[in-house]
Formats: C-alpha cells, sequence, structure tokens
C-alpha cells in the first residue's frame, strides 16, 4: 500500500511538472482546454482573457542569447502569478502568454490588464546578463454568454495586433 501512495504521488508530480511550461505557467494545452471548459458554461460569470506578448523579444534573443531570453521568460511567468490569483495563466507562444480572468466583463478585463502589464514592466528584469526592462502589448476580450474560447482569443488576438501596430507607428513617429 504504502508503494502505491508513493507511485500515485510521484506521478502526479509529473503529471503537474508536464502542465507546467519551464516559465513556471501552464503549457499551452493546459491553458486551452481550461479556458476552453470555463468559456462554454453558460451558467457562470463573464470571462475575460488577456492575450499579452514581451516587444522585441527576438532582439533580445538575438542580443543577448537564449539563456537571458529564458531568464525574461520566467520572470515574466513568476510576475504574472504575482499578478493573477486564479493561477489562469499558460503560455500561448514563443513570447505569448495567455491570461484567464473569471468574472470580469470587458470593463474589468481591460482594466486588470493595464495593471498586469504595469506590475510587468514597473521593474527592469534581472538577468545573469544584467537588468533589461521591457516593454509588453497586450489584447483583450471578454464574454458573458457561453462562447468558444478560439472566438475569444480571436478577438484578443485582433485587440493584441492594433496595439503592436500603433506602438510601432508611434516609435516612428517619437523624436530622438
Amino acid at each position: 500500500l504504502k508503494e502505491r501512495i508513493i507511485e500515485e504521488h510521484e506521478l502526479r508530480n509529473t503529471i503537474a511538472n508536464l502542465q507546467q511550461d519551464p516559465s513556471g505557467v501552464l503549457v499551452k494545452r493546459e491553458i486551452i482546454d481550461r479556458l476552453g471548459r470555463r468559456a462554454e458554461q453558460p451558467d457562470l460569470s463573464p470571462l475575460g482573457i488577456v492575450l499579452l506578448d514581451i516587444n522585441d523579444f527576438k532582439s533580445i534573443n538575438d542580443r543577448y542569447g537564449h539563456l537571458i531570453g529564458d531568464q525574461i521568460l520566467e520572470a515574466v511567468g513568476k510576475r504574472l502569478h504575482d499578478s493573477v490569483r486564479s493561477g489562469n495563466i499558460g503560455r500561448y507562444g514563443g513570447d505569448e502568454f495567455l491570461i484567464g480572468l473569471p468574472g470580469c466583463d470587458k470593463e474589468k478585463t481591460e482594466k486588470r490588464a493595464k495593471d498586469i502589464a504595469g506590475r510587468l514592466t514597473a521593474d527592469p528584469i534581472a538577468t545573469s546578463g544584467g537588468e533589461i526592462r521591457i516593454s509588453i502589448c497586450y489584447g483583450t476580450a471578454a464574454h458573458s454568454d457561453p462562447v468558444s474560447l478560439d472566438n475569444l482569443i480571436e478577438i484578443a488576438d485582433k485587440a493584441l495586433y492594433e496595439q503592436k501596430s500603433l506602438r510601432k507607428k508611434s516609435a516612428v513617429l517619437a523624436p530622438f
């Protein structure tokens, strides 16, 4: 019996590790499963999502190397955990993170996203290559009716893209 309990405990740890990305957040499959189930439940409060990414992450990797890039992803994952109590945080792509905000309508989701962005960028990130300041862009979506998660992600992705293109336009116009 004792061996079976130990074996079960080890199996749970293995499963938990498989569900987590090296950045400390859920892997894409796990966050999609969780939020997908939540989005389709009609009797629950609204669901907001935030899709965010680190601006110019490729140039960070190119300039400082992938080890530093990984340290930045880990730090962002930790800061996201500190900012989002629900634990509904997953890595969506290379430098993209998907956050689920149960109980948040469009207005509340937008407010929370702004707060999360502020926390992520308030202080530089300490890496083995020195301190690096990051900036991020994000897009949000929220829905109170049962809806597919794909639908919400599509809306948030369009908003993220708009924010990125506005940022690039303003960067071009900014005086040097």
